[in-house]
C-alpha cells in the first residue's frame, strides 16, 4: 500500500511539474505581446521599433504560437499526453493532499519553531476542494474551446499567413479572454503549491501577478534602452 502511494505522489508530482511549465510559458509569451503592445502607444518606443519591424512582428507572432502551443499541450485530450486532466487525475488518486502527508513532510524537513502550528492548522483536500478544483479546470476549458477560430488560424497547414494576417490575429486574437485563461491556470498551479508546502485551503480568488510584473519590467526596461540609443545616436 506504501509502495503504491508513493507511485502516486511521484505521478502527481510529475504531472504539476510539467503543468507548472506549460502554464508559466504561456504566461510569459501571453504578457511579452501583450506587454509590446502597450509600450509601442510610446511615440519614441514606437520609433525604435520601427527601425526594425520584421523582427518585432516576428518576434510578436512568435510569442502568440508560442502562447497556443503551450495551452494546446495543457488541454490535449490525448490520454497519453501531460494534460489537465491528467494532473486532476493524479491529484485525486494521490494521498499528498492529507494532513498525515503533510505532517510527515513538515517533520522530516523542517524543525523550526512554527513546525507544529503549521501542522494545526493543515488543511486537507476534501469532496468540496476537488469539486472546485474541477469546476476552475471546466472555467478554463470553457475558455479554450471558445478560441477555436484563432487556434484554427495559427495552426493552419494550409494557410499561408501574410504580414496583414498575422497582425489581424494578434490585434483580435481576443487578449481578455487569453489573460483570463493563463490566470485561471497561475491559480490552480498557486493552490497546489501552497497545499504542498503549507497545507492551506485552496484560494480560488488569488491571482498571481509575479509574471506579468516580471515581463512588464522586462520588456519596459529593454524598449526604454531602445529608445534612448535611438534618440542619443
Amino acid at each position: 500500500m506504501e509502495k503504491a502511494q508513493k507511485m502516486q505522489t511521484t505521478n502527481y508530482k510529475k504531472e504539476f511539474e510539467v503543468f507548472s511549465t506549460n502554464a508559466n510559458i504561456a504566461a510569459r509569451a501571453l504578457h511579452y505581446s501583450v506587454s509590446i503592445n502597450k509600450q509601442v502607444t510610446d511615440e519614441k518606443v514606437l520609433d525604435a521599433i520601427n527601425e526594425h519591424p520584421r523582427f518585432w512582428l516576428d518576434y510578436r507572432y512568435f510569442c502568440i504560437q508560442s502562447l497556443f502551443i503551450a495551452l494546446g499541450r495543457i488541454f490535449d485530450t490525448d490520454t497519453r499526453s501531460h494534460s489537465i486532466d491528467r494532473l486532476l487525475a493524479a491529484i485525486k488518486k494521490t494521498d499528498f493532499f492529507t494532513i498525515e502527508s503533510f505532517k510527515k513532510r513538515e517533520m522530516a524537513s523542517s524543525n523550526d519553531k512554527w513546525r507544529e502550528k503549521r501542522i494545526a492548522e493543515a488543511h486537507e483536500f476534501g469532496a468540496k476542494d476537488h469539486a472546485a478544483i474541477e469546476a476552475l479546470v471546466k472555467d478554463a476549458k470553457n475558455i479554450w474551446n471558445g478560441l477555436k477560430g484563432v487556434r484554427d488560424k495559427i495552426f493552419a497547414h494550409e494557410d499561408i499567413l501574410d504580414d496583414t494576417d498575422k497582425l489581424a490575429i494578434m490585434k483580435t486574437g481576443q487578449y481578455d479572454q487569453l489573460i483570463l485563461l493563463v490566470q485561471k491556470l497561475l491559480t490552480l498551479e498557486h493552490i497546489l503549491e501552497q497545499a504542498e508546502l503549507n497545507a492551506r485551503k485552496p484560494d480560488f480568488s488569488f491571482q498571481d501577478q509575479r509574471v506579468k510584473e516580471m515581463v512588464e519590467k522586462m520588456v519596459s526596461a529593454i524598449l526604454s534602452k531602445l529608445a534612448s540609443a535611438k534618440n542619443s545616436a
